[in-house]
């Protein structure tokens, strides 16, 4: 049986805040090289990787790094969806935030990184404790 105390909590949410981050990265890096700048074209390369690494790669990985085997497999649940809906609430709450004027964009991603870490915070006690 997994443990469930609160630092494994915390750190199965900072595990996935950063994977998070880091898929973010690694979708964007085919649409950097487009020429000339498409918002459309960008979109049509980033958002697939994007959804992909999320809803495939992240239950696998977050299976075989945390050990949950009990029930179903995360794949076939909406734990990548639930982390997918977080990662684009945020985003886009806080890319609204800098472009009216409300927040600096320094601001803004310390800030929208702390949210998205207690979102997944909460994802992780729902999905990944065996309450």
């Amino acid at each position: 049986m997994p443990d469930t105390g609160l630092a494994a909590l915390i750190l199965r949410a900072g595990f996935i805040t950063v994977f998070s981050q880091l898929a973010l990265f690694v979708a964007v890096l085919p649409a950097s090289v487009v020429s000339p700048v498409s918002l459309p074209v960008q979109l049509g390369l980033t958002l697939p990787i994007l959804v992909g690494i999320i809803l495939f790669v992240l239950p696998l990985l977050v299976e075989r790094i945390f050990g949950k085997t009990d029930g179903q497999p995360l794949m076939q649940t909406w734990f990548g969806a639930a982390v997918f809906a977080a990662l684009v609430f945020v985003g886009v709450g806080f890319s609204l935030g800098v472009t009216n004027g409300f927040v600096t964009v320094n601001e803004a991603q310390i800030t929208a990184l702390l949210v998205l870490f207690f979102l997944n915070l909460s994802i992780v006690r729902h999905w990944l404790s065996a309450d």
